[in-house]
């Protein structure tokens, strides 16, 4: 139902309550009617400020895009059986760089944080940091051989041009 629908509802409710308030003899009955009329008429100019509000959107709205649609991907893949071509347009003119928050999102968490006035060997070091705290304990075995192989050739002085990992 829209706007326009409920708003005749709700008049109509409240000239239906006004003539039950009219025939009403007892008190108490007459109250919970005038309560019920007050409900309706907040609920009436909420709905016709809606429709002031959608109305003035509306207009300001530019004719290009007055039959685009807003809608939130959550989720996205190819249909092999049958094939549905969406076509969108950009309001402003930029690359897209993903197609969703959550491939955003996702694209930023593995993206390294880098310190132009660092030592570029602690990069490095935080990469490998990074790659050990979030690897499998395969991975995690694999690092600590490779550390411990290059600490021996060091300390046996055959490894000069390796670095301190």
């Amino acid at each position: 139902m829209d706007l326009t629908e409920q708003i005749n509802q709700l008049e109509a409710d409240l000239l239906e309550l006004g003539s039950l308030l009219e025939k009403a003899e007892r008190k108490r009955v007459q109250e919970l009617l005038k309560q019920e009329q007050q409900k309706v008429e907040k609920e009436l100019s909420v709905k016709r400020q809606q429709k002031e509000k959608q109305a003035m959107r509306e207009a300001d709205r530019p004719l290009a895009s007055k039959g685009a649609y807003t809608v939130k991907i959550n989720s996205y893949g190819m249909i092999k059986t049958d094939m549905i071509l969406v076509m969108c347009k950009k309001q402003a003119t930029k690359k897209w760089e993903c197609l969703t928050t959550v491939e955003k999102q996702s694209k930023e968490k593995d993206k390294p944080n880098i310190d132009e006035s660092a030592d570029p060997s602690d990069g490095l070091m935080t990469m490998l940091k990074k790659i050990y705290s979030e690897g499998d304990d395969e991975m995690k075995r694999t690092i600590n051989k490779a550390w411990s192989e290059s600490q021996e050739k060091k300390i046996r002085g055959g490894g000069e041009d390796m670095m301190d990992i």
